[in-house]
């Protein structure tokens, strides 16, 4: 019997020294992803720029852009919260709860790249292009960032809940989802709201957002239960009072470094 019970936890250490390990690989390759998108970002970005303004007014002089002003619109915060109060109300509580973290991470590391970057967006350089009413700077593309982030989530989301063993109908969705969110940053182009450089950037960084949420944490494949109870574990909140104070110092010290904007 004493035996038996040694095999078993044997196996539970193995198996938990497994997935740490699968952890620390997958934390690996996503930080070299990031690293990778922001170092290249530095040299494609003025070559991207400068040659925006002349595919952006072909653009313009061949598309309707108050039809793309519409399209534009599945890339605003307003459609993310009603996506995010409907998952709220129908899946579980650890669904919604890991969808809006991807909201919120998405917009607070877009703002804080916004304001280092504090580069132009297209129209305030190329004066022949035709804006709608958008401030701010813009590098990386919010709705670029954003929709890339958010509706890849909802494709991961749906599958998980809906389709986990049709892997022929998971890719169908997931090319119409990439069409779906390219549609929507090339109306940010047609709009003449961003650069290529811009929509490129921010599309590759919502990537990242996802894979951090829902191939590194695979936050929403704990229970509902198991999901809270991660919050009651003292050495937890410490891991999450660490993380979130130093999001809000960066904050502070980014307004501070960049008083400008």
């Amino acid at each position: 019997m004493n035996s038996n019970i040694n095999i078993d936890k044997s196996n539970i250490s193995y198996y938990n020294k497994f997935f740490k390990t699968k952890f620390r690989l997958k934390l690996l390759i996503l930080i070299s992803y990031i690293i990778l998108v922001v170092f290249t970002e530095f040299f494609y970005r003025d070559t991207l720029f400068n040659n925006s303004d002349r595919i952006e007014n072909y653009l313009q002089s061949i598309f309707n852009t108050k039809a793309f002003e519409i399209l534009s619109f599945f890339g605003s915060q307003l459609i993310f919260y009603i996506i995010f109060i409907s998952f709220y109300l129908f899946l579980p509580l650890n669904t919604s709860y890991s969808f809006l973290s991807v909201i919120v991470h998405t917009n607070y590391w877009n703002n804080i790249l916004k304001i280092i970057y504090g580069a132009e967006r297209p129209y305030w350089v190329f004066q022949d292009l035709i804006p709608s009413c958008n401030i701010g700077f813009g590098n990386p593309s919010g709705y670029s960032m954003n929709s890339t982030a958010v509706y890849l989530s909802v494709w991961h989301i749906f599958i998980n809940q809906f389709c986990q063993n049709k892997i022929f109908l998971k890719y169908i969705l997931l090319f119409f989802i990439f069409l779906f969110v390219g549609l929507i940053i090339s109306s940010r182009l047609i709009l003449g709201e961003h650069s290529i450089n811009q929509v490129l950037y921010g599309f590759l960084l919502g990537i990242a957002v996802y894979l951090a949420h829902f191939w590194l944490f695979q936050m929403n494949k704990l229970g509902s239960r198991k999901f809270f109870q991660i919050f009651f574990s003292k050495k937890k909140k410490i891991y999450f009072a660490i993380y979130f104070s130093a999001l809000f110092f960066l904050s502070i010290l980014i307004y501070y470094i960049f008083p400008n904007f």
